[in-house]
């Protein structure tokens, strides 16, 4: 006899999933924070390079408005809008074929930086897009990779 099962007994199993996603999608995220800066009228410039390696059929377009207590836009990272995530080249069934590798370059002057170091709250907000302006159906499953770096360059006077 290898066992027997009553009204009382209990069976547990633990199962795991993966389930790829399909479809395509266009979202826009906003978010705003309080931030701090130590004032510091030593900084020349700041030069921020990103660099993306996408493997995921999304992009990622955005701006960053830095605002004063009241609210009031003191300044913006960007002139306008900028993607800085480019979707991965997909095939016909929506699959990644390719990673797109995308590098920004963001440099602040030092004016810039004296009114960016007066602002208390950072606003930020993200348009998200699957390929081609969600335009076409993709996959996004677990294999798909996301490679980001940023680097630094901070001018410092004497």
């Amino acid at each position: 006899v290898s066992g027997f099962v009553s009204e009382n007994s209990l069976l547990k199993i633990d199962v795991a999933l993966e389930i790829p996603a399909s479809g395509s999608f266009s979202l826009q995220i906003e978010e705003e924070t309080e931030i701090e800066f130590e004032e510091n009228e030593n900084i020349s410039f700041a030069e921020f390079t990103l660099i993306t390696d996408n493997g995921i059929p999304l992009d990622a377009e955005t701006q960053f408005y830095f605002l004063d207590a009241n609210n009031v836009v003191i300044d913006s990272l960007f002139s306008t809008k900028k993607t800085i995530l480019e979707a991965a080249s997909i095939d016909s069934n929506g699959l990644p074929i390719s990673s797109t590798e995308q590098t920004v370059k963001i440099v602040l002057d030092k004016e810039r930086m004296e009114s960016v170091q007066n602002s208390k709250k950072l606003r930020m907000v993200i348009n998200l897009n699957t390929s081609e302006n969600a335009s076409v159906p993709i996959t996004v499953n677990a294999d798909q990779t996301l490679g980001v770096r940023l680097g630094a360059i901070i001018g410092i006077e004497n």
